[in-house]
């Protein structure tokens, strides 16, 4: 689903494959629905579980390694003028 402030994908990995890192300019979140990752922060590395989400402000690199086969839910905010009172 994408409209002209958020886009959410379905983001489906196989065990062993992976997506390097990247940066978006908005914030997102990735939710595991199934499987387990480990996102890659940096320097920084930590496990994404089933049932567990984390948010990543706007311009956060990132990168994906799957441990098994997983199924993410990605939420990103597009646009800049998404701020209160605008509009």
């Amino acid at each position: 689903m994408k409209t002209a402030r958020l886009e959410l994908v379905r983001l489906v990995l196989l065990a062993g494959k992976s997506l390097p890192s990247h940066q978006v300019p908005g914030d997102i979140t990735l939710q595991c629905l199934e499987g387990a990752v480990m996102l890659s922060l940096g320097a920084h590395t930590q496990p994404l579980r089933a049932g567990e989400l984390v948010y990543l402000a706007g311009g956060t690199a990132h990168g994906l390694l799957a441990l098994e086969d997983t199924s993410l839910l990605v939420t990103m905010v597009l646009g800049s003028g998404a701020s209160a009172g605008s509009g």
